[in-house]
């Protein structure tokens, strides 16, 4: 389970509890914080460029392992 949150995105600490309780229960998870960016960033390419190049990347190397 793979989980992406924006810094500053009002439920960032949710995304963050939520992956833990996974952990907990045995489920592999990745949290990945974008830092500086509002949570509807990855909408807003043209402003966020190098940021949703780290998403794409990082959901691109997520899957190539599972």
């Amino acid at each position: 389970c793979l989980f992406i949150a924006a810094e500053l995105d009002p439920v960032r600490d949710d995304s963050y509890n939520y992956n833990k309780l996974l952990e907990k229960a045995g489920v592999k998870t990745k949290f990945v914080l974008i830092k500086g960016v509002v949570h509807p960033f990855f909408s807003i390419p043209g402003i966020f460029i190098k940021s949703c190049q780290e998403v794409i990347e990082t959901v691109q190397e997520f899957m190539e392992n599972q």
